[in-house]
């Protein structure tokens, strides 16, 4: 009934019937309030209806409200192994499901999770790990090596299930062995100890559920099946609910009740929605977040956006001419007025990127001389005397290539993206300085992503790849096991075509290292690779967007706690929604959530007794 009244209310004020402070009292009369009402007028009745009543249900029954991005509905498919798709898949994956152990990137430590302890052998052919015991998953059952050893089996027979990690680890890994109920071995043909962290990080499905799944790909599992602190609750096309476990093997968290998911249609409709105070958590893209929001409620709203996500660069193709010569690429990317770039399209966000590539999560590391190459800080005069020892001359204005043809190329870029459009904008005015004609050419999301799997552009703005150790980044723009030829769509990372024998060869030698600063040094040979063949122009550390409302909850990551990263995105998200409690209510002793575990560890050799 009252989800009629809603409905009935908004369709009446958009035929014009009823004016704005009517709509008001009417929603008031039925104690949705002023803000809900806002949030209507915004939206529009199609889908917002049940929507609205939902929202207001779940601020009754005590559960955070969360947002990720735009999403007009949501489709019922709480399978975390297949291809992801859509905002439900964070809370899946990392949410219901866990990890056997929980990456995080700002502290940059491995939380103990399903797993207490692990560690490789002597010679780095057999990675151990050890699970933590009185585990059951939400239906009852109990957890064990069982669990762990199917669902890699699983995704070693099926090569269309995509995994969050595991697929990578499987190019190295022969088997996966019961060594006893609480203990699992890897067995690798190729020794790769950098895999550890993809290892750990992949979520776990229970066997007595998905053995009887026959495909296992295009399973729904819409009644999702996990160890984690949440379970589902009930699920609808515009909001689903998460509710906190009671059978949770970590004693007394979750301390909140549950986790609820309205989907928003439009940027407008969640810029509202965080405005009137409706939204707990997100990573959202909110311009001049300090006027926009912060100023509304300073006490109760904030945001923390920490320059740790990968680097967003200006790609160019290398098997486009000129972008095939490094000095032109260093060329274009010392055209480029980076601190222009972060404070108009970024608002001071993040900074500018220096010479390896890498975002803040590898300050720690970086080798200084590969960070101050120099051809990521503006130099017109450096810029122009390169292009002209390239042989692109001047031909009034504008430059000609070696094909005697005006230097104009597309620069693509995702329509709506507006902090990447602006970006992408400023460096055209950048480019025309030096004779380069950039058209920028927003495409929708899905034609943009195509382009860059197949090598059809010239020059782009995209988001870069990382990971625990710095290999992800290398592998995915410099090395031949990244490289598929044009017209291939599997490129995934290497979208530039970009491969260098030095690289590959570094790869091959910290994979074989499990010592970690052994490992590091390598790593500087790479950033120092990376500096001398300028693959591709970085722009800035991506910031790892996340806004916190402390109205109803406390609890968050902030620059004052900085114990993970607030993106709900991530996998460490699995600490942070054990760690925010109810306002007012700080439990005693509290602290952000960190199980008991050894974590990494030396193992003993070859203990592994296969087929157990």
């Amino acid at each position: 009934m009252r989800e009629s009244k809603v409905l009935s209310i908004v369709q009446e004020f958009e035929q014009g019937k009823i004016n704005r402070r009517e709509l008001g009292k009417r929603f008031a009369f039925l104690g949705a309030g002023a803000s809900v009402a806002s949030l209507a007028i915004a939206t529009g009745s199609a889908t917002l209806g049940a929507r609205l009543v939902a929202a207001q249900s779940a601020a009754e029954k005590g559960y955070l409200t969360c947002n990720n991005e735009q999403q007009a509905t949501y489709i019922q498919n709480f399978n975390p192994l297949g291809p992801a798709g859509g905002s439900i898949r964070w809370l899946s994956q990392f949410g219901i499901y866990e990890q056997l152990f929980v990456w995080n990137a700002l502290t940059n430590t491995a939380t103990p999770w399903l797993a207490t302890s692990w560690g490789f052998n002597e010679d780095s052919t057999v990675l151990t790990f050890k699970l933590r015991e009185g585990i059951t998953w939400n239906d009852g059952e109990a957890f064990d090596a069982d669990d762990v050893v199917f669902t890699w089996k699983l995704l070693q027979s099926n090569d269309s299930l995509a995994g969050n990690g595991g697929r990578v680890a499987l190019q190295n890994i022969d088997d996966i062995v019961k060594v006893d109920d609480y203990t699992v071995q890897f067995l690798y043909h190729t020794v790769n100890t950098t895999s550890v962290y993809e290892v750990g990080g992949q979520v776990i499905v229970p066997e007595h559920v998905w053995s009887s799944v026959e495909d296992p790909v295009t399973f729904a599992n819409e009644e999702p099946v996990g160890t984690g602190a949440w379970m589902l609750d009930r699920f609808e096309a515009q909001i689903y609910e998460l509710k906190a476990n009671p059978t949770y093997w970590q004693e007394g968290r979750p301390y909140i009740a549950g986790l609820s998911m309205p989907a928003f249609p439009s940027n407008d409709s969640i810029h509202l929605a965080w405005l009137n105070g409706e939204v707990d958590w997100g990573g959202n893209f909110i311009p001049d977040i300090e006027n926009v929001y912060v100023a509304k409620d300073p006490d109760h709203f904030g945001y923390f956006f920490p320059s740790t996500g990968a680097v967003v660069a200006l790609y160019m193709n290398h098997e486009v001419a000129p972008f095939d010569d490094p000095n032109v690429r260093k060329a274009i990317s010392m055209a480029l007025d980076r601190e222009q770039i972060v404070n108009i399209a970024m608002y001071d966000y993040t900074h500018p990127a220096d010479t390896t590539g890498l975002s803040d999560a590898f300050n720690a590391v970086k080798d200084e001389a590969a960070a101050n190459a120099g051809w990521t800080t503006r130099n017109v005069d450096e810029a122009n005397r390169l292009l002209d020892e390239a042989g692109l001359t001047k031909d009034g204005d504008w430059r000609v290539g070696p094909d005697g043809n005006k230097m104009s190329y597309e620069l693509n870029v995702v329509s709506g993206w507006s902090d990447w459009v602006q970006s992408c904008e400023l460096m055209a005015g950048h480019l025309k300085e030096v004779g380069i004609e950039a058209v920028v050419t927003p495409y929708d999301f899905t034609p943009w992503f195509e382009r860059l799997n197949l090598g059809n552009f010239t020059m782009t703005i995209g988001w870069g790849f990382q990971g625990p150790t710095q290999l992800n980044h290398f592998r995915a723009l410099m090395s031949e096991r990244s490289y598929y030829p044009l017209e291939d769509n599997r490129a995934g990372e290497n979208w530039i075509r970009s491969k260098d024998a030095t690289v590959d060869e570094l790869i091959n030698q910290a994979m074989a290292i499990s010592d970690t600063d052994e490992q590091n040094a390598v790593f500087a040979q790479m950033q120092q690779r990376f500096a001398e063949l300028a693959p591709c122009a970085p722009l800035f550390p991506g910031p790892m967007w996340g806004e916190y409302n402390t109205r109803r909850f406390e609890g968050f990551p902030n620059e004052g706690d900085p114990y993970a990263e607030l993106s709900p995105w991530q996998a460490v998200l699995a600490i942070l929604t054990n760690t925010v409690y109810p306002a007012g209510e700080q439990p005693d002793g509290w602290a952000p959530a960190a199980p008991e575990g050894e974590g990494n560890m030396p193992m003993e050799a070859d203990s592994y007794t296969s087929g157990a």
